[in-house]
């Protein structure tokens, strides 16, 4: 008997999931954020071409929705004061949904590469600092919602993608991007309210395979002429995750962006720039936002790659740099203190996705007394046998103060470069560069070169990012 009732239960279950009328895009589920005291899109199809109504239960207001000839629908529901949880219902003729654990507070999108996929507890063999304690701590928070997207390759743009939004728990967090961990955390515990997380990332991807095919056309460089999703490296090829991975979430209502890649693209350092322009314009147009949307990003970390004498990452840095110039409402974290000589994944993702939170609240949230950007050359002064480097961001001083300084460099006039003396002055901003082998400096450089470790810092110690004077 007990078998007969277990056979019709699951065919029963079976049935109703074959003839669902109501199907959802998986970013629109239960656990997820929607992004508060805003016009959030809801989306999805219907089998029946019926009217659906949806309620809101953090106001209690009903919704009534056309379906058109597809069975597609979508609506904007207002949201209110960040809150939860919420349910949401979604009913037709044959169906009622109800979505649980609703939150509403602030949405914000991760992506990149490995560094950005890299959970909480690590890659095999290459641990996060403080993984364990993140991850018993993360119970504290269960108001961090994450939603992963599965890594899919796509050569034709896709509605919908495979995911799951999860709850910060010990349980969940180890799986979770440990830089948007780092960052939601962060956020939250300054800003007390629900942060949602919608990550997807892929090791080793391009900028380019981020990007619309339109958007690439002007590079002569991309061979856009015979796309296919490639067997080993289809994260490589330009548009395939534009298409699987992030069309089936651009509808979806956000605060902003974090994102941390460049490695892939350091044999073409030389077109970054443009590219991380053409980038940000297009996701903010994406996702509704224009310029109001913020966009904060990680200038990639020291690492020896094939040679870590040579300088062809410090040349992507570089033109990381100039990204902040080139596109409005936008902020690095720079990490030339955090990196590590053998392993391009560093362990130090905490300090990361804190620093990714520095920028938001200083800029996004208008927390103007929380310090976000490291020390940045503005002005040499040519003083004999040495150079005067002055910085912004530095307005509590430089340090460390009156000790030499690792990774400086001066050249004269013919541009060759050898190390230099570099100490902090008694002018708080200001430091002092000189090398017995350079009789008249012109040229100054810091930290140039695939690997160092960052020795310069602001007060608040913020680390400065590899710069050179000789442009």
């Amino acid at each position: 008997m007990k078998k007969t009732i277990l056979l019709v239960l699951l065919i029963t279950g079976s049935l109703s999931f074959i003839y669902a009328d109501i199907h959802l895009p998986s970013i629109i589920s239960d656990n997820m954020v929607l992004q508060r005291n805003s016009q959030a899109r809801i989306w999805g199809k219907t089998d029946t071409g019926s009217l659906l109504k949806i309620t809101t239960g953090w106001n209690g207001k009903e919704y009534k929705v056309s379906v058109d000839k597809e069975g597609k629908w979508e609506l904007f529901v207002e949201t209110t004061e960040a809150g939860g949880p919420y349910n949401m219902t979604i009913e037709s003729k044959k169906e009622k949904k109800v979505l649980q654990n609703i939150f509403l507070g602030d949405v914000w999108i991760c992506s990149g590469q490995s560094n950005t996929e890299m959970p909480v507890k690590g890659f095999t063999g290459q641990p996060v600092e403080n993984s364990i304690d993140a991850i018993i701590e993360s119970q504290s928070y269960p108001s961090i919602h994450m939603y992963t997207a599965k890594q899919t390759p796509a050569l034709t743009p896709q509605e919908d993608v495979a995911g799951q939004w999860e709850q910060a728990s010990v349980s969940t967090t180890g799986d979770f991007s440990a830089i948007g961990y780092f960052f939601a955390k962060t956020l939250q515990d300054v800003l007390k309210i629900p942060i949602g997380i919608v990550h997807f990332s892929w090791g080793g991807s391009s900028i380019e395979t981020w990007m619309s095919k339109e958007n690439l056309k002007k590079y002569d460089h991309i061979d856009l002429s015979n796309i296919e999703i490639h067997p080993q490296v289809p994260q490589q090829i330009p548009t395939l995750l534009y298409n699987g991975m992030l069309l089936p979430v651009v509808n979806y209502s956000v605060k902003g962006f974090i994102w941390y890649q460049g490695e892939s693209n350091i044999p073409v350092y030389q077109h970054y720039t443009s590219l991380f322009t053409d980038l940000v314009s297009e996701w903010r147009d994406l996702f509704g936002g224009g310029e109001e949307l913020p966009f904060y990003f990680v200038q990639i970390a020291p690492f020896q790659y094939d040679d870590p004498m040579k300088r062809e990452s410090a040349y992507l840095r570089e033109a990381q740099m100039k990204c902040l110039e080139a596109v409005p409402n936008t902020g690095m974290a720079v990490t030339l203190d955090a990196g590590e000589l053998q392993c391009i994944h560093p362990a130090k993702k905490e300090i990361v996705g804190k620093r990714l939170a520095y920028q938001a609240l200083n800029k996004a949230y208008n927390y103007e007394n929380i310090p976000c950007d490291g020390p940045v050359m503005s002005d040499i002064e040519i003083k004999e046998d040495k150079l005067i480097v002055s910085f912004k961001n530095a307005e509590h001083g430089l340090y460390p103060m009156f000790v030499e300084l690792e990774g400086f460099e001066v050249a004269g006039e013919d541009k060759k470069y050898f190390p230099a003396k570099a100490v902090v002055t008694n002018f708080w901003n200001k430091i002092e560069v000189s090398s017995i082998e350079v009789e008249r400096p012109r040229y100054v450089r810091y930290g140039f070169r695939n690997y160092v470790k960052g020795s310069l810092y602001n007060a608040y110690g913020l680390p400065a990012g590899s710069f050179r004077s000789d442009k």
